[in-house]
């Protein structure tokens, strides 16, 4: 078994300790110190790819959270208009990013929906 330099270092380094050795514990360290060193590479090497992975997941995590955050707001949208008894047709081009849009966005329909029914009551035509 040849010994690199570096490995001599270690050798020095464990010696300097004060730690007392034979040659059958210095080549089972040496040979334990290099199948860790192997390990630790390939883990390196496997590494950029993990990450690469995890990052997509963490990324398609966040977009179902958005998704489903989203799903939330509109449907309390909907039954906010449900309740006012103003069709779901007039929910079409609000979009809904947070909380606070749903009553904006309710007016907006509100206001709409009374605009259209006072546009058919002048044609005299009743909705109620």
């Amino acid at each position: 078994m040849t010994i690199t330099q570096n490995e001599e270092k270690e050798i020095e380094e464990f010696l300097f300790a004060g730690q007392s050795i034979n040659e059958a514990t210095v080549k089972k360290v040496i040979l334990e110190n290099r199948e860790l060193k192997e390990e630790i590479k390939k883990m390196q090497e496997l590494m950029p790819g993990y990450l690469k992975d995890m990052a997509a997941i963490d990324a398609k995590l966040l977009e179902l959270e958005n998704r489903e955050a989203r799903q939330k707001l509109n449907d309390s949208f909907i039954k906010k208009l449900a309740d006012g008894k103003i069709p779901l047709s007039f929910a079409r081009g609000h979009v809904i990013e947070k909380p606070e849009d749903i009553e904006k966005a309710f007016t907006e329909a509100s206001n709409e929906y009374a605009a259209v029914k006072q546009e058919f009551i002048n044609q005299g035509f009743s909705q109620e």
